[in-house]
């Protein structure tokens, strides 16, 4: 290749800036011209910034031109980021990953604590079994459906150095106990839910089922409204899940009813807990009005904290809502729980329908959309039909123990 010198690399480079990038080179200031010798030629890379176009506070938006001998092999723009900003940011999201993580385990203890009650209660003949087996077969099958249909993507991260049966052989062996475990999880708090929950009046079914789901519709648009207020710090992305499966429309259908679910257990199970500790919303206004908002900052940390004052606001207004949820409407009819949570997500599924991230995405989402519609109307009537008339005599045991 050619041995330019840097005035004839630099030409070339600006000749760049103008053709392809379409960029006024005056206005540019050049920030490096770095050679690299090679054994046959001389490449060039020419770093220019453009405090004109994209004036920024913190940060430089810059253009890079990288030049092969005589020829243009790479043009591009990025924006080079100051090192105190970096440390700052660094020390930054070491505290909100601290928050982040936190919460993501608390969630999991209180998952493991209500199947580990679930386990005793049921031993005490106070736990609905057959509701149970009707989840535990249902999230069973839909984990094994989805580790088969996302066994493609798994083996793009196998390792050559292995066999390739093994590492089959360890996914599908580990997947299957992995959703088991949930599964398990899961149904053992619904079940748990089904028998501590206090009697339900009898439905007016139509009425009923449009108040939950509209109650879920409000809850979401509230939530869309706080985070249109506050200022995006990071771009919104499409939802990915279930691009890489074998069929997607599968993925995108089976997983919002899955993920529903599971956060529909944990619901439920903190509903009849706050029903039990507050008599009804009688008694203990403040323990109960703390452990609702508590779970406002959980809910808020485990989907990712990008500051702290942010977190502590968004956790605080989403726990407060929820209490007055539960105060004006829930606390009456604890039934409409599935019909709340499901709202949103069927609300989440048509939008990612409408987007279409990825071929067969807009199928499956509508799809997912009607199957969690059909299951929490499904749901409500069987919590309404569940033991209507008779309480709990070991609700308030358990609180108070």
């Amino acid at each position: 290749g050619a041995q330019l010198e840097e005035d004839e690399a630099r030409s070339i480079a600006v000749a760049t800036v103008r053709g392809e990038l379409g960029m006024n080179p005056v206005a540019l200031e050049e920030v490096s011209a770095d050679p690299e010798q090679l054994p046959e030629r001389r490449d060039w890379t020419f770093v220019f910034k453009d405090p004109v176009g994209y004036p920024l506070e913190k940060g430089e938006a810059r253009v890079i031109i990288r030049i092969a001998g005589d020829e243009v092999v790479e043009t591009g723009r990025f924006v080079h980021i100051p090192e105190d900003w970096e440390r700052d940011q660094r020390k930054r999201q070491g505290v909100t990953q601290i928050i982040q993580i936190g919460s993501v385990v608390l969630t999991v203890l209180l998952y493991l604590a209500g199947a580990v009650l679930a386990v005793v209660r049921w031993s005490r003949g106070r736990f609905d079994r057959a509701t149970f087996a009707i989840f535990f077969g249902a999230l069973a099958v839909m984990g094994a459906i989805g580790l088969g249909n996302g066994i493609r993507a798994g083996t793009a991260q196998f390792m050559t150095a292995q066999p390739w049966k093994l590492q089959v052989a360890i996914v599908l062996i580990g997947g299957l106990i992995a959703t088991t475990g949930i599964a398990a999880v899961t149904s053992l708090l619904i079940g748990l839910a089904h028998r501590w929950l206090p009697p339900q009046k009898a439905p007016a079914r139509g009425w009923n089922i449009a108040a939950g789901f509209g109650l879920g519709a409000l809850l979401s648009g509230l939530g869309a409204l706080g985070a249109a207020l506050v200022p995006a710090r990071l771009p919104t992305w499409p939802n990915f899940n279930g691009a890489a499966d074998s069929l997607p429309v599968l993925g995108a259908a089976l997983g919002p009813l899955s993920s529903w679910i599971t956060g529909t257990a944990l619901m439920l199970v903190a509903v009849a807990l706050m029903d039990a500790l507050t008599s009804g919303w009688q008694r203990r206004f403040a323990a109960g009005s703390a452990t609702v908002i508590g779970l406002g900052l959980v809910l808020a940390g485990g989907d990712g904290v990008e500051s702290v004052p942010l977190w502590l606001a968004e956790g605080v207004v989403t726990g407060l809502v929820l209490l007055v949820a539960w105060v004006l409407v829930i606390r009456h009819q604890t039934a409409l729980v599935p019909l709340v949570t499901a709202a949103g997500t069927v609300l989440g599924a048509i939008h990612d329908a409408i987007i279409g991230a990825y071929p067969g995405a807009a199928a499956g989402s509508m799809t997912g959309a009607v199957l969690v519609a059909a299951a929490a109307v499904w749901w409500y009537g069987r919590l309404t039909a569940e033991n209507p008339t008779t309480v709990d005599e070991g609700a308030a045991q358990a609180v108070e123990a």
